[in-house]
């Protein structure tokens, strides 16, 4: 089963004709019922804000990207608003560590 997922929050179309639109925003499925709402999604995939979900898989999985020799990519410096080292361009967020006093 085919999914799209959004990744991105951003302002796009919300009918058929193109007259009004909308703020997708992140992890929102796009319907894919009518050719128009397919088309819709398409667009949201080829400009980067959304990305296509195969079966069970989740949206929040985080890769590291990896050139065509399977090495590990860097980040583009002069790219701020995208990372490149991440699929998405978007780095998983740290954890905490819940730091615990020990008793005296």
């Amino acid at each position: 089963m085919r999914k799209v997922v959004m990744v991105h929050s951003v302002i796009g179309e919300d009918n058929e004709n193109g007259t009004s639109a909308r703020k997708y925003m992140v992890g929102e499925s796009l319907p894919l019922s009518k050719a128009w709402q397919k088309a819709i999604a398409q667009n949201m995939i080829d400009r980067g804000a959304a990305m296509e979900i195969q079966g069970n898989a989740s949206p929040t999985e985080t890769k590291r990207a990896r050139d065509a020799d399977g090495k590990l990519m860097a980040d583009d410096p002069s790219t701020p608003n995208v990372n490149e080292a991440w699929e998405g361009g978007k780095a998983p967020t740290k954890k905490r560590n819940k730091s615990s006093k020990k008793p005296d």
